[in-house]
């Protein structure tokens, strides 16, 4: 069973979200920066490992060893989620509805990148 390869792919994954985010707030830059480029990269990452998947035969372990694990422990919807709430609360409506709108709009124009990248965009 792959089950402990996704536990340690997504243990390492969250690692990597921690540190970044650490350092990205250790030098008084918002965390919402942090966890929406974490976002993103997961995004395009999870595109590419699809259309590996998809349309190059991937094998369906790794592909979940991949996203699952590693993706799946990189990116963090709901600290995004709390990070949106937590600037509306403190009345910065625009900004949050941007952080709602904008990531959205981002990862997934990044898992549509990841996809084309490896040729797996419909038509490719």
């Amino acid at each position: 069973m792959w089950l402990p390869a996704i536990a340690a792919a997504g243990g390492a994954g969250a690692v990597v979200r921690h540190r970044v985010t650490a350092a990205v707030t250790a030098r008084g830059t918002p965390g919402y920066y942090a966890t929406a480029g974490l976002n993103l990269i997961g995004s395009a990452l999870f595109g590419v490992v699809t259309g590996l998947m998809v349309r190059h035969g991937l094998p369906t372990a790794a592909f979940l060893v991949l996203t699952v694990g590693v993706c799946g422990g990189l990116t963090t919807f709901s600290t995004s989620a709390v990070e949106t709430v937590s600037l509306a609360r403190a009345g910065r409506v625009v900004a949050a509805a941007g952080q709602a709108l904008g990531t959205l709009a981002v990862c997934c124009a990044a898992a549509a990148a990841g996809l084309a990248a490896v040729g797996a965009w419909p038509g490719g």
